[in-house]
């Protein structure tokens, strides 16, 4: 069952050909680093093999998952799941998107003016969503060097440049 803490990695579009492969849109930062993950598993917490892997575009990947068609069919929609427990190391100063959740964005003075809601990643970039302390209004900012001035993920804050900041 996906739990708390796990984190959606991707998605099976659709079934290809007729021995069981899917087409996977991968949620990581590219298809290979997808492939990197230990363990893959559906909502209902099914772990998924992937077998014969083959990388199409920097996002895309075909798996087989089964041995035919029908049986791949079942599969289309399915959201895929893992803890970032299995996810490759990361470098000093990475970090994954989803661990911004519920950290402090504060201004270039370092007043805090909300929290971080949710992130979003639709392949042109990353958004973060900001719940603002004084209004409760959520705006939603692009995630890139010009908006976000530092990411301090020991002490959960996120300094965001004063102009993206709406008042």
């Amino acid at each position: 069952m996906a739990g708390p803490g796990c984190i959606c990695v991707g998605v099976i579009t659709k079934p290809v050909g007729v021995r069981g492969y899917v087409k996977i849109r991968a949620f990581t930062e590219t298809a290979d680093s997808f492939l990197k993950i230990k363990k893959v598993f559906l909502e209902d917490g099914v772990t998924l093999q992937l077998l014969d892997p083959m990388v199409k575009t920097p996002s895309i990947l075909i798996v087989k998952v089964c041995n035919d068609r029908t049986a791949a069919e079942l599969f289309r929609g399915k959201r895929l799941f893992a803890y970032p427990s299995d996810f490759q190391p990361l470098d000093d100063g990475e970090y994954y998107l989803e661990t911004l959740v519920g950290m402090t964005a504060v201004n270039e003075s370092g007043d805090a003016v909300g929290r971080v809601s949710a992130t979003f990643d639709f392949g042109a970039g990353a958004f973060l969503d900001i719940t603002l302390s004084n209004s409760n209004e959520v705006v939603t900012i692009q995630f890139n060097s010009m908006a976000i001035l530092d990411v301090n993920i020991e002490d959960g804050v996120i300094r965001l440049d004063d102009r993206f900041i709406l008042r």
